[in-house]
């Protein structure tokens, strides 16, 4: 894997964990265990993959790093 690539999901991955732990705290909304704990990993896997593609979108948009002239 790339530096580059490797850099912006690790960050993406770090802003989606840092947003669910800020945005979401669930304290066994449901009587089972496991239907809180798969709750949580669902909400949890769901902030990183949105953190990574948010991640990937602002790096496309703003490259300062493109070989392209976009004129």
């Amino acid at each position: 894997m790339k530096r580059k690539e490797f850099i912006k999901s690790f960050a993406g991955a770090f802003i989606g964990v840092v947003v669910y732990q800020l945005f979401f705290t669930i304290s066994d909304t449901f009587q089972n265990f496991w239907a809180n704990y798969l709750t949580d990993i669902i909400l949890m896997g769901v902030c990183v993959f949105a953190g990574i593609l948010l991640i990937d979108f602002f790096i496309n948009k703003f490259s300062l790093f493109s070989t392209e002239d976009n004129t």
